[in-house]
């Protein structure tokens, strides 16, 4: 990768001073939802027995149970179990009939994709726990390349030094508290 080349200083500086604001007004419009999410993570975990409570008698029990915790755990096993539960999670239907021959192979692709690359249990495992805590999730989709040396061995059993190209599609789960629209 080749560094940014800046035509002057007053370019560079009129960028870091736009994603500066820009930054900061995106963090300051997201406060009152992360307080929400503090308040969720509050109650979804249980605070720990302090002291001996004298209400409404003395050596009442002092415990909390954590019923969104329980509740969570419940909504998050019948989620992965919805989603995971059939071997294909794509299910593809042809908009109109010139699409009904590519429908199963393009399903059968997916699923196979699935299996090989994408690995989508591990993903929604992230996002869907996320999604019960806190009311949603983000999926992030792109495409990883990498070119790289590595040292193999050729038919002679001699070290040689090749390429390693490496192209696949990814999905990944993005935590909320790093998202920023």
């Amino acid at each position: 990768m080749q560094p940014v080349k800046w035509a002057s200083a007053a370019k560079e500086l009129e960028l870091k001073s736009y994603l500066f604001t820009e930054l900061t007004r995106a963090l300051q419009a997201r406060m009152p939802l992360e307080r929400q999410w503090r308040s969720f993570l509050e109650k979804y975990r249980a605070p720990a027995a302090s002291g001996v409570k004298d209400w409404p008698f003395l050596g009442a029990s002092n415990k909390t149970l954590p019923i969104m915790a329980t509740d969570g755990d419940q909504f998050y096993a019948k989620f992965m179990q919805s989603l995971h539960a059939s071997e294909d999670l794509w299910s593809i239907q042809a908009m109109n009939e010139r699409w009904i021959d590519t429908a199963k192979p393009l399903q059968d692709f997916l699923s196979a994709l699935d299996r090989s690359t994408l690995k989508m249990y591990r993903v929604n495992k992230r996002a869907v726990m996320e999604m019960v805590k806190l009311g949603t999730a983000v999926l992030e989709t792109g495409w990883t390349f990498e070119d790289r040396p590595i040292n193999t061995y050729d038919e002679d059993g001699k070290i040689v030094a090749v390429n390693r190209v490496e192209s696949r599609p990814f999905v990944d789960h993005v935590r909320l508290i790093d998202f920023l629209i």
